[in-house]
């Protein structure tokens, strides 16, 4: 069976592969007070229809796998997808392996996957066993150092560490806080972005210290309550990464002179540059296709007389990984300021966007207090959010009524403890990374992409 890239052809590979657009709300207001819009400022990744072999940009990844013996039912899958994904890549990809369980592992440096390496590849997971305790720092930590020390003359941009795991730690560094440091000094040590994608398979006791772990590095946290459930997760993930168009993205965001930039709503790391005024957010990577959309508010002052009022200038530096070099774009967003405004109307690509950050928002708090013990409250936030999305003008859009149903979940799996450590804490884990990164899991599709959707799909194809 072929891999989906060299079945397919790219139709373009754009000089910018990541677009700016933006909304206003209103669309225009009165010019003799003051007002306040709402701006959506919108980057989407190049669409392609399809992905070339050749087009994309190479990847270094190291699977981290967690052979303790209570994996015992998952390494049959886990050897399957491993398989898979060797398949996937092409030369000059590098792939490395990792295994632990009271010791660690290194069953396969980084190695390129041209047909010599993926034959290598493919007898080493084939060895995989299952074996004792749980060493999950170590292996995590020995996974970044082959990232760390390998040659700058072979090191690709799109680089990612793979972790597998079933269960806390219990040996090494146990606790998140321990382990997030330790990685943190590592990643410190790397010049280029180095995500981190965890994956936890049934009821493990804390699923947070895994989210935790994925957000220090930019990944995803994906939960897998079944053993069937693994490949879609991981080839979710794969997909996404052999699409990277941008990294080391900057977003800033300034107000024209005389107004004010009173919020914008994003997890995303940002800095204030100038009070009201400026702001620099931080993006890692984005993908093909996949959307990342920051609501501002603005206040602006009255005016003299009817105009086109200029309210904010955007720029957007970031790395192209296709073309391997830096890109710099601007955009200015303006509002006519009128005598008599027309009546307001919703624009709904800003209402659906604030819907998402509603529940994002709500699950967070909610998987907060569930950590607290406090399930009234988990409830609670989570049904107010639900009655404000229901009301709200795109209430019958279908990402919000796929939102209002994860919300209606929730509830159900914060209802009490029980309910909360086999279900809700995993679910609103994953759930709430997925909106507000804009990003999809296998339980969270929203924002699935087609070069994921495409690998997902080649994987389900090889069973048959």
């Amino acid at each position: 069976m072929e891999s989906f890239e060299e079945k397919v052809e790219i139709v373009v590979v754009p000089d910018q592969v990541v677009k700016i657009s933006y909304n206003v709300e209103p669309s225009q207001i009165s010019f003799y007070k003051e007002e306040t819009v709402t701006a959506l400022v919108s980057l989407q990744g190049a669409t392609y229809s399809t992905i070339q072999r050749n087009s994309r940009a190479p990847v270094d990844l190291i699977a981290v796998i967690d052979r303790s013996a209570s994996m015992k039912n998952e390494i049959g899958l886990i050897q399957q997808t491993l398989q898979f994904m060797v398949k996937q890549l092409k030369h000059g990809d590098h792939l490395g392996l990792v295994v632990y369980d009271h010791q660690v592992d290194v069953m396969l440096p980084l190695t390129n996957m041209d047909a010599e390496g993926k034959d290598r590849a493919k007898f080493v997971v084939k060895k995989l066993e299952v074996g004792g305790q749980t060493n999950t720092s170590g292996g995590l930590l020995q996974g970044l150092d082959m990232i760390r020390t390998r040659s700058s003359q072979r090191a690709n941009d799109v680089t990612s560490v793979l972790l597998f795991t079933d269960g806390l730690a219990n040996l090494g560094l146990t606790k998140a806080d321990q382990i997030k440091k330790a990685v943190r000094g590592v990643l410190s040590q790397i010049s280029s972005v180095c995500s981190i994608f965890t994956f936890g398979y049934g009821k493990e006791p804390d699923p947070q210290y895994l989210r935790e772990i994925a957000d220090e590095a930019n990944g995803m946290y994906y939960h897998i309550n079944s053993p069937d459930a693994i490949p879609l997760a991981f080839t979710d993930c794969l997909g996404g990464l052999l699409s990277v168009v941008g990294q080391n993205i900057e977003l800033s965001i300034e107000a024209a002179k005389g107004i004010q930039l009173i919020d914008v709503s994003t997890t995303y790391k940002k800095n204030w540059l100038a009070h009201n005024s400026a702001i620099k957010i931080s993006i890692a990577d984005i993908y093909s296709e996949e959307d990342k959309d920051f609501l501002c508010t603005v206040k602006l002052p009255p005016t003299d007389s009817p105009k086109k009022a200029h309210i904010l200038d955007i720029g957007l530096t970031y790395t192209n990984v296709l073309l391997q070099k830096s890109q710099y774009q601007t955009e200015n967003i303006t509002v006519p300021r009128v005598i008599e405004p027309p009546p307001k109307q919703i624009n709904p690509k800003i209402d659906k966007q604030k819907n998402r950050i509603i529940c994002a928002n709500a699950m967070q708090e909610a998987l907060d207090a569930g950590e607290r013990s406090d399930f009234r409250h988990a409830v609670d936030v989570l049904k107010q959010a639900e009655q404000v999305i229901i009301t709200s003008p795109t209430a019958a859009d279908s990402f919000c009524l796929t939102l209002v149903k994860q919300l209606q979940e929730g509830q159900r799996e914060v209802s009490n403890r029980e309910q909360f450590r086999n279900a809700g804490q995993q679910n609103l884990s994953v759930a709430t990374r997925t909106h507000q990164q804009q990003r999809s899991t296998q339980s969270t599709p929203h924002y699935s992409t087609l070069p994921k959707t495409t690998i997902t799909h080649a994987f389900n194809t090889t069973k048959q």
